[in-house]
């Protein structure tokens, strides 16, 4: 979800840079590497 205009990643244009709220879908076999290691990616 977006408030307002879009902004695109500089190198990725399919990706928003401004994205207000970031929602995924955890499954059984990568909750924890989810919850972990790509949680600190996304911090």
């Amino acid at each position: 979800m977006v408030c307002g205009p879009i902004e695109r990643d500089a190198d990725d244009r399919n990706a928003m840079a401004n994205p207000a709220v970031l929602v995924e879908v955890l499954s059984d076999g990568t909750e924890a590497y989810d919850r972990g290691e790509k949680f600190e990616h996304y911090r």
